[in-house]
Formats: structure tokens, sequence, C-alpha cells
């Protein structure tokens, strides 16, 4: 009887065992179809990922552009205003031209020299506060390098603005 329970017993292990290797079998197939599901999803993620920071690197230097831009346009504005202040005696006054979409100023005689130096005045302290509020928008206080070696020339700016106050 134990013979017959035991030959029973190696049969029913045999199915086992081939049973099992089947599972195996599909187990295997299975990592094998993961592994090229992960493939299909990781390398495209993996690019995308690249995209995006080369994006964020380019939105970041176009912003850089923008500001560097408006600076030297505002900074030259800044010093043709400057000029005008500073060569205006008596009896003349500051007139504003626009000349390719930039304003420029030009001595002319007129009995409003004041209020055309006020005016002048007024928008070079414009042209300051637009220079500063650039310069204080630079990311995490990085100075870009045009940007704060033209600094000084705004401070100096602002500086004899209020002087003429």
């Amino acid at each position: 009887t134990h013979h017959e329970a035991l030959l029973s017993q190696a049969a029913s292990a045999h199915n086992l065992s081939g049973s099992l290797t089947a599972v195996r079998g599909g187990l295997n197939d299975l990592d094998s179809s993961l592994d090229k599901l992960r493939l299909k999803i990781r390398v495209p993620y993996q690019s995308l990922r690249a995209h995006v920071s080369r994006l964020q690197k380019l939105q970041q230097a176009s912003d850089v552009l923008r500001r560097t831009s408006r600076f030297v346009i505002l900074a030259r504005r800044l010093q043709l205003q400057m000029a005008a202040i500073a060569s205006t005696p008596n009896g003349e006054s500051v007139k504003s031209l626009k000349v390719d979409n930039t304003d420029v100023m030009a001595l002319s005689t007129s009995g409003d020299s004041e209020d055309e130096k006020e005016r002048t005045i007024a928008k070079a302290a414009l042209s300051i506060a637009e220079l500063v509020s650039l310069l204080d928008g630079v990311d995490n206080g990085k100075s870009i390098g045009n940007l704060s070696r033209n600094g000084e020339i705004v401070k100096d700016s602002a500086m004899r603005v209020a002087d003429n106050d």
C-alpha cells in the first residue's frame, strides 16, 4: 500500500514538475514582455525629459537676451537724456524727438526751458526706474556681466537726476 501511494505521489510530482516548467516559461515570457514595455516607455520619457530641460534652458537664455536688449536700449536713452540735461544752459530747452522708435533729446531755444528740463529729468527718472527693475529682476541675484557693469551708470545717473530736482 505504501508502494502504490509512493508511486502515486511520484506521478503527481512529475505532473507538478511539468506544470512548474510551463509556469516558469510563462513567467519568462512575461518578464521579456515587461522589459520591452519598459523600453517603450522609458526611452521616450527620457528623451522627453531631455527636450524639456533643453527648452527650459532656451527659455532662460531668451529671457536673458530680452532683458539685456531692453537694458542696452534704456541705457543708451538714459545717456542721451543725461547728456541733454547736462548740456542745457539757461535759455535753451530740451526737445524730445523720435528716431527709430527711440526717444532722442535735442536742444532748442525757447522760453519754457525749465519745463522741458523738468520733463527730461522725469523721463530720465523713468528710464532709471525701468533699468533698476531690470537689474532687480535678474534670477537669484546672479549678475549678468553687461547689466552689472552698466549698473554703475544707472546709479550715477540716478544720483545726478536727484541732484537736479
